[in-house]
Formats: structure tokens, C-alpha cells, sequence
């Protein structure tokens, strides 16, 4: 009996296998696979750079008897089976380009490799190399892909072409090499695309296709809802409503039909450069954490964090910093306060009762008919321990894991619904009081103090929301003066954002009262 898949499918079979692999641990992707979208080893680039390092330094051990320069390369390798920084990867890259000897291993794809883990940390010089390798594949065709796929490795040149940021001291060269690899993107698409077909459809219509070394690429607005309709990625939540028969099967059946059997968006990647700038600009404090949760979308063609937990003194703004960062990846925020729950409302109850309704995570994909919303659990070390009613913590370890999460039961809809694409982000005061199952389940992310230094920033974006609660344009608004910063800074010398704000808020009402009355 023969096999009736294309090669395209069962390529895509083949991926989708490996992936699975590659999130469990099981399989090291290679570096063609990382750009053609293929999650890192056990989905985080550390560890991925941690057993890439490890089983080359096996290798390793056979040839540094033979060939002594090698012991150079071990030591550059060893720091990557740690917590490796950006200066790490690049100088691994470096020795790797620099070394011989090591019978057939390829050195150059290796250390483009380290190029990769530090084009993810933000360095400009190692994003252009693996946007020029990706168009290397391309046009060389050095790997077996159809169309399918060549369509996402430009997609990714483009992606790392848009994310890097230059400095003033590197600007020609800069602009020499995206026009290189501009050019190159443009002559495989002239040669590959239908008379008719756009070239807009790749993101190139502003594309100078004179070959000018000054051309420009289109850059994406963050926070953009236009992403999730254009971003053409999507995903099938709801497969069928179980029960319809009943009169309550109906009821629902017919309230979800819009959505049953039908992919539904996920969130486009912005451009990362420009939401990283517009987030350090407003929480320059935060630099570190901005830099962790956008790392992680680095190289997806839609937005996916991992569930973590902010934690950080009371009041510093942990909540208000995380619905800025989703608002800015264009992704819809649902605030849900675990201060007190006792059951496990959360995940939704059975539709024969007459309070029935769907999971919390349902609900925000049915109103907003989009597979990736958010949920930001808020101070959540919070809920309740009672296990009346179910508890909260027992339900959110199910969807924490994308396994069980992908084939969720929702008791209101009475069938398995996908919600792997759910963002979760919680906040917490102290580690210490978060549950062990939790933490296991989360990446804990700390988040820092703003000090004195950051008073005149957060005292005039404080200002601003404040005015624009009012109902006042906060365009208009005086900023504060010098006098009324220091005044300010007599009482707050940095820590709690919550209190700067009532000392805002006071300074308001003394320009009020001061204000003349016509």
C-alpha cells in the first residue's frame, strides 16, 4: 500500500515530531530547524546552549590529544553549560570560526549556532549573521524544504533584519549589509514569485528594488490588533460541543458555533527592537526583566511566553509593568485577582448548573475569537488553600502544562479544548509563599526596586495617568517642577510606586487649591 502524503506533509509530520521531542528534551534541534521555527531544547535557549555545549565537549576530549589548540575552544565552551551572558556566546562564536581540526564536525554551522543564543540577548553583529544565513539557505537550497518553508526562513531574515538595533558607530555598515541581504531576498522572490503576486505579502513593498544601499524595511507598530488578523498563524481551540442534545448542549452549542471547528488568530511578533525600546524608556529599572520576557519571543512568528511569576516588594508595580508589556506585544489582558479565591471558579462550572460557565481562559478566546489572550494572575500567593469547591492552584497546575492544557476538559463546554496558547504571567510579593507545584510549573522572574534616580520618569508618567483618569489631556498637563520633585524626593526615596502616587496625587491637589478662580 502506498503512501498518498506529499513530501510537504510528511515534512511537516516530521517537524511537528521533532518539535514535540525538542520541548520534551529528547532531541537537539539544529540550527536549520531553529530558523524554519522549532522550539530550543526544552524551550528555553539556556538549556538548549547548555546540551549543545555539553556533546560538543565530548567530542572534544577525543581530539585535544591529538590536536592541543583545542583546549582553547573547551574553555570558551565551558562557561555555556552555565548561565552563559551575551560576551559568552560571542566569543564561543569566535573561537569556533578560528579553530580546525575536529574531524567531521561543521564549525562554521556550530558557531553560527552561539551566534544564534546571542542574536537572542540582543547582539546586533550576531542577528545579521543568521539573517544572511537564513538567506543562504534560501538561495542555495542546502537543506531539503518546500515552499511552506522557505516562506518562513525569509520571513525570519526579515524578522532578525527588523529586531536589530545599531548603534551610531556601526551605521554604514549596518546599511551595506541589510541592503545585502535585502537584495538577496528580492532577487530570490523576483525569480520565485507569480507576475501578479505582491511582494508586500513578505513585507517588502517599501523595498528600493534598485538596489540602493539605502533600502529600508517596513517596521510594524507593537501593539498593533491589526497583527492578529494579518499575522496568518492560528489555531483550532474549540473541536465540538459535547452533549448538544440536551437543551443546555444547544444553548451553548449554539453561543460557540461561530468559533467550533475554526482556526482562530494568534498574536503576530511585533518588532522587537521597538517594543524593547518604548518598555526600558518607561521602566528603565526593569531593563533585566523586559529583556527575560522578550528573549523568549524572539524567535517565534507569533507571541508565546511561558507561565512565570513577576516577584517584588509590595507596590512597586509589578501588575501595572506586566499589562504594559502585553499591551505593547498587542496581546489582550484579562486581570484576575487571587487575593482570597477558595475555589476553582477559575476553570469554569458545569453547564447544568444555573451559575454555569466556561473556564476563565475560554471565556477571554471566545470574546476576543483570539487562541492567545492573557491572564495575569494577580498577587498570586494569595489563593485560598481550601479544596471546597475545588481550588484554584489544582486547576492552574492543568493548564500550566501544555500537554494537558492542549486537551483541556471544560466542564461548561464538555469537550477538550486547546488553551496551550494562553499566556499566564502572575505576580507574587514573596517566593516564599508561593506553592512548591508552582514554582516547579514557573519561571520566577524578580522583579527590581525603582530608586530615587527613576523619581522624575515614574513621577511624570504618574502625572499623566492621573490626568488622563480625570478626564483631562495629559498633553496639556504641566510637568512637575523642580521645586515639587524635591519635595517629593523628601518623603520617597524610591521603593513602593503605589506611594509615589499618592504623593503625586498630593501634589495635584496642592496646584488645584493654588490654581486662581475665574
Amino acid at each position: 500500500m502506498t503512501d498518498a502524503t506529499t513530501p510537504a506533509e510528511r515534512r511537516a509530520r516530521t517537524f511537528l515530531r521533532r518539535s514535540r521531542a525538542a520541548k520534551e528534551k529528547r532531541h537537539l534541534p539544529t540550527l536549520a530547524e531553529l530558523l524554519l521555527g522549532m522550539s530550543f531544547f526544552g524551550e528555553r535557549i539556556d538549556t538548549d546552549a547548555k546540551e549543545f555545549a555539553e556533546r560538543l565537549l565530548v567530542r572534544l576530549q577525543k581530539e585535544i590529544s591529538k590536536e592541543p589548540e583545542l583546549a582553547g575552544l573547551k574553555g570558551e565552551l565551558i562557561p555555556l553549560t552555565m548561565v552563559p551572558s551575551v560576551t559568552q556566546y560571542r566569543s564561543a562564536a569566535l573561537k569556533l570560526r578560528e579553530v580546525q581540526g575536529i574531524r567531521r564536525a561543521n564549525l562554521k554551522e556550530f558557531a553560527l549556532r552561539c551566534d544564534l543564543y546571542a542574536a537572542c540577548h540582543g547582539c546586533e553583529e550576531s542577528a545579521l549573521r543568521i539573517a544572511a544565513k537564513a538567506v543562504d539557505i534560501v538561495e542555495r537550497d542546502t537543506i531539503d524544504i518546500g515552499d511552506q518553508e522557505l516562506t518562513v526562513l525569509i520571513q525570519s531574515a526579515l524578522g532578525w533584519l527588523r529586531n536589530s538595533h545599531f548603534p551610531a558607530s556601526v551605521d554604514q555598515y549596518r546599511r551595506e549589509r541589510v541592503a545585502s541581504i535585502g537584495e538577496s531576498l528580492l532577487r530570490f522572490v523576483a525569480r520565485n514569485s507569480e507576475p501578479n503576486d505582491p511582494l508586500d505579502m513578505l513585507g517588502l513593498e517599501n523595498a528600493d528594488s534598485t538596489g540602493n544601499s539605502e533600502t529600508e524595511f517596513p517596521r510594524s507598530e507593537p501593539g498593533s490588533a491589526k497583527r492578529v488578523a494579518d499575522s496568518g498563524l492560528s489555531a483550532v481551540v474549540f473541536t465540538a460541543i459535547g452533549n448538544r442534545e440536551t437543551s443546555e448542549g444547544r444553548r451553548v452549542s449554539q453561543s460557540f458555533s461561530s468559533v467550533v471547528g475554526k482556526p482562530l488568530p494568534l498574536v503576530g511578533c511585533p518588532n522587537l527592537t521597538d517594543v524593547r525600546a518604548a518598555l526600558v524608556a518607561e521602566y528603565p529599572y526593569a531593563e533585566p526583566v523586559i529583556s527575560t520576557l522578550l528573549e523568549e519571543v524572539a524567535l517565534r512568528p507569533h507571541v508565546a511566553l511561558r507561565p512565570a511569576v513577576l516577584v517584588g516588594e509590595p507596590g512597586v508595580g509589578k501588575t501595572r509593568f506586566t499589562r504594559r508589556v502585553l499591551s505593547a506585544l498587542g496581546i489582550q489582558a484579562h486581570l484576575y485577582s487571587c487575593g482570597g479565591v477558595a475555589d476553582a471558579s477559575l476553570a469554569g462550572t458545569s453547564r447544568r448548573w444555573s451559575t454555569g460557565e466556561p473556564s476563565l481562559p475560554v471565556a477571554q478566546i471566545w470574546q476576543h475569537r483570539c487562541a492567545s489572550p492573557a491572564i495575569i494572575l494577580d498577587e498570586i500567593e494569595k489563593v485560598g488553600t481550601s479544596r471546597h469547591n475545588g481550588n484554584v492552584l489544582d486547576a492552574l497546575l492543568g493548564f500550566f502544562e501544555v500537554q494537558s492544557a492542549s486537551t483541556w476538559h471544560d466542564p461548561y463546554i464538555e469537550a477538550p479544548v486547546d488553551l496551550s496558547h494562553v499566556i499566564w504571567i502572575g505576580t507574587a510579593n514573596s517566593v516564599a509563599d508561593l506553592s512548591p507545584p508552582l514554582r516547579d510549573r514557573c519561571r520566577i522572574i524578580q522583579y527590581p526596586s525603582p530608586d530615587l534616580s527613576h523619581l522624575p520618569q515614574l513621577a511624570s508618567q504618574i502625572l499623566g495617568d492621573l490626568m488622563t483618569e480625570r478626564g483631562l489631556d495629559a498633553r496639556w498637563g504641566s510637568p512637575l517642577s523642580g521645586q515639587e520633585l524635591d519635595a517629593i524626593a523628601q518623603v520617597w526615596v524610591g521603593g513602593s510606586v503605589r506611594v509615589l502616587r499618592r504623593l503625586v496625587e498630593g501634589v495635584m491637589s496642592v496646584r488645584e487649591r493654588l490654581q486662581p478662580r475665574h
